[in-house]
């Protein structure tokens, strides 16, 4: 590939939330980040952005295909000169974390992977090399009867074990709090044998993960680091190119993308049928009396998309038209075996990528990885430039449509967008999410 790369860093995710809510903890240090939706990488990608995020959508995918696309994205970034890799796994360890983080270890020829998936600030944790959640082992919580990739062992080397072929090594609690020079040590010795290694670390709080992170910057070669966004906060990147690049139009970290006056008031998308989710929709409906209620049949969405979708639309531009937010909710179906998640999804990306164009909102958030992946699709977007967080890896940003591209769709770049991982934040998250994005059109 002949092109001038700016990337400091590439971040490989399996889904477009877990992308964004990574590369913001890089935008909050200044660097310009962004993502990708194109994991063969367009150029454009390349010099656009010093932190790069790219989803390669492997999240649903067998550990077979999500090895292959993980590998061909990698190779393709190293031919490009790329070399200090993030690999973003789910902190739950969903999907397919065995396979990539294998295939990143593979095209990067890399000979050790430092996975720390804790994210304390919202109650995941990892200790004796068990995933946690709020205390409780994952496999005993909702993640582990998720509809589409249910987490069936709390072991995280088990888990690894079924999807790669690398030695799994545990290192517990009281060996990575030993410092991180005696944690480097010991991380050393682990590839003596010539085999590429993934070392599971234990932590239960933010301090751990900073001194995994002080640890990770004592490589001459860095390691591929491998984490949830809690330990992409605390990683260090040494800048080896311009942190901003504003001739390509990009907004620095923090700054806010104002509305217009054609625009209607925000709109909140929750396609994620999580219990957080449930809970901070309830407490939103409840704090905000002027906040309208959509509500999405599940079923209709299957069978009959395009009716459930006008039907939707006709009740957001009656509420659009007494300028009062709306939020749009997908709930469990009765016979959720039957109906596809993805149906669904693609449904409701469908409706408010129709919504965006003809109908723009002032500001949008969109809740679940599904959800928003397709709704990005539905307006035929590139990429998503990051602009700062608005709570704890809840990122706010815009989407990217290349010129010339989608000409009915070039607005969307001026709207605010908000997206969250359906599990995170705490019960008031969408009620301040609402007021950050009423602020930013004001």
């Amino acid at each position: 590939m002949e092109t001038t790369v700016s990337v400091n860093l590439a971040i490989l995710a399996d889904d477009f939330t877990g992308a964004n809510d990574t590369a913001v903890q890089f935008a909050k240090k200044g660097f310009c980040t962004g993502v990708t939706l194109d994991s063969t990488v367009a150029e454009t990608a390349l010099r656009r952005f010093t932190v790069l995020a790219v989803d390669t959508e492997t999240r649903f995918d067998s550990a077979q295909l999500a090895f292959r696309k993980t590998h061909a994205a990698v190779a393709q970034l190293h031919a490009a000169a790329v070399r200090r890799f993030y690999k973003k796994v789910d902190s739950t360890m969903r999907g397919n974390p065995g396979s990539e983080i294998e295939a990143v270890l593979d095209a990067a020829d890399l000979p050790l992977a430092i996975l720390a998936p804790a994210l304390p600030s919202h109650g995941r944790t990892t200790l004796a090399g068990q995933c946690l959640v709020n205390g409780v082992p994952v496999s005993q919580t909702e993640f582990g009867r998720d509809p589409r990739t249910p987490v069936s062992d709390s072991s995280i080397a088990a888990i690894l074990a079924a999807q790669c072929s690398c030695p799994v090594d545990i290192l517990e609690l009281q060996t990575v709090r030993r410092g991180a020079e005696q944690l480097f040590s010991r991380l050393q010795t682990l590839t003596a044998d010539g085999r590429r290694h993934i070392a599971v670390l234990d932590a239960e709080s933010s301090t751990d993960l900073e001194l995994i992170g002080r640890c990770i910057a004592l490589f001459a070669q860095p390691p591929l680091a491998a984490g949830s966004s809690g330990l992409a906060d605390y990683l260090v990147v040494p800048r080896t190119a311009p942190s901003t690049d504003h001739q390509h139009g990009e907004s620095p970290a923090g700054s806010v993308p104002r509305g217009s006056a054609r625009r209607g008031p925000a709109l909140i998308v929750v396609g994620s049928v999580s219990q957080t989710a449930a809970a901070q929709i309830e407490h939103a409906v409840s704090a905000r009396s002027d906040l309208c209620e959509l509500r999405l049949d599940p079923a209709a969405a299957v069978h009959n998309p395009q009716r459930e979708r006008n039907r939707l639309r006709q009740l957001y531009l009656l509420t659009r038209s007494r300028g009062v937010p709306a939020i749009l909710r997908s709930t469990h179906p009765a016979d959720s075996g039957r109906l596809s998640p993805e149906q669904i999804a693609r449904c409701i990306g469908r409706l408010i990528g129709d919504i965006v164009v003809h109908h723009p909102p002032g500001g949008l958030m969109l809740s679940g990885g599904d959800t928003a992946i397709k709704t990005a699709a539905a307006l035929g977007c590139s990429g998503f430039a990051i602009d700062g967080e608005v709570l704890p890896g809840i990122p706010c940003g815009r989407f990217i449509v290349e010129p010339g591209t989608r000409p009915y769709a070039a607005g969307v770049q001026h709207i605010p967008v908000v997206t969250k991982a359906g599990g995170f934040g705490h019960r008031d998250a969408i009620v301040r999410i609402l007021h950050y994005l009423e602020e930013c059109t004001s």
